[in-house]
C-alpha cells in the first residue's frame, strides 16, 4: 500500500515557482528546489519527475492564476475601456513596484526556454491565445455596446495589448518608470475611440 503524500501539491508549485521566477530554469539547481520546497530528492522526483516537470507545473499554475485575475479584472470592471485600463495598470504596477523587479514569470520563461524547449513554447502559446481570446471577447462587447470604436479588429488589438503587457514586463525589469507605463497605457487605451 502507497504512502500518502505528507505535503501540499499547489505548496510545493508555488515555492518551486519562487524559485524558478527568481532565478530562471538553468540557474535553479535541485538543492535550491529542495531548500525552498523541504521536500527530499526522492519525493520530488516521486512526485513530479524531474525538474522540468516541476518547472512546467509550476510556470502551468502560475500562467493559470495569470488568466484568472485577467479575466476577473475585464469581467468585473464598469466598462469595456476601464477593464482594459485597470488590467494593463495592474501589469505596470507589478512591473515597477519598488524592490527587486523579477518581472514576469512567463515572459522571463518564454526569453530564457521559448526559443529552445517545445513544451515551454507549447504551453506559453496556450496562456497567449487564452488571454488574446479573452481580450478580444472584451474588446467585441466594447465594439457592440457602442464604447470602442468599429474600426478596432478585436483579434488584432487584443494581440497589441499582449504585447504591450510584455513590453511593461520587460522595461520594468530594467529602467521603465510607472508614470511612463501609465503613459504609455493611455497612448494605447486612445486608438480604441
Amino acid at each position: 500500500m502507497a504512502r500518502p503524500r505528507e505535503f501540499n501539491e499547489d505548496d510545493v508549485l508555488d515555492q518551486a515557482c519562487e524559485v524558478f521566477w527568481c532565478q530562471g530554469y538553468e540557474a535553479s539547481s535541485l538543492p535550491d528546489l529542495l531548500d525552498a520546497t523541504g521536500l527530499s530528492r526522492g519525493s520530488l522526483y516521486k512526485a513530479f519527475g524531474s525538474k522540468h516537470e516541476l518547472y512546467l507545473k509550476s510556470l502551468s499554475r502560475y500562467a493559470q492564476e495569470g488568466r484568472r485575475i485577467l479575466a476577473r479584472t475585464l469581467n468585473e470592471s464598469p466598462s469595456v475601456k476601464s477593464g482594459l485600463r485597470d488590467l494593463l495598470r495592474l501589469m505596470a504596477e507589478n512591473a515597477t513596484r519598488e524592490g527587486p523587479r523579477r518581472g514576469c514569470f512567463v515572459i522571463n520563461s518564454a526569453v530564457e526556454m521559448g526559443n529552445r524547449d517545445a513544451r515551454v513554447r507549447e504551453l506559453l502559446r496556450a496562456h497567449e491565445r487564452a488571454n488574446e481570446e479573452a481580450i478580444a471577447s472584451a474588446l467585441r462587447r466594447g465594439i457592440a455596446s457602442g464604447e470602442i470604436g468599429k474600426h478596432v479588429t478585436p483579434e488584432a488589438f487584443a494581440k497589441t495589448l499582449t504585447l504591450v503587457i510584455a513590453g511593461l514586463q520587460v522595461g520594468g525589469k530594467s529602467t521603465l518608470t510607472r508614470t511612463e507605463a501609465y503613459r504609455t497605457i493611455e497612448s494605447v487605451l486612445k486608438l480604441l475611440d
